[in-house]
């Protein structure tokens, strides 16, 4: 659920970032907004694409989210016994 609302809000906020070029037909009136907003859009890209290459350097990363799903599965399972 959590995962729905999250995805939605950010896809609304970051096209709302990137598409007001388009409205506003000017290189200096776009970089004014983004800098007014503090450039959240290109912020946000950057992390979207950095993120994943960092969590694959880690090592256990996959052993640690597989416990994490035993763990919940577990506790789920206890929940509804």
């Amino acid at each position: 659920m959590w995962y729905n609302v999250a995805g939605t809000i950010l896809t609304s906020t970051s096209l709302n970032f990137f598409a007001s070029p388009f409205g506003l037909l000017s290189i200096s009136n776009t970089l004014h907004v983004w800098s007014a907003v503090q450039y959240y859009g290109l912020v946000g890209l950057l992390l979207f694409l950095a993120v994943p290459s960092m969590l694959k350097q880690l090592k256990n990363h996959r052993s640690v989210v597989e416990q994490h799903k035993a763990a919940r599965l577990a506790r789920m399972a206890k929940r509804n016994a």
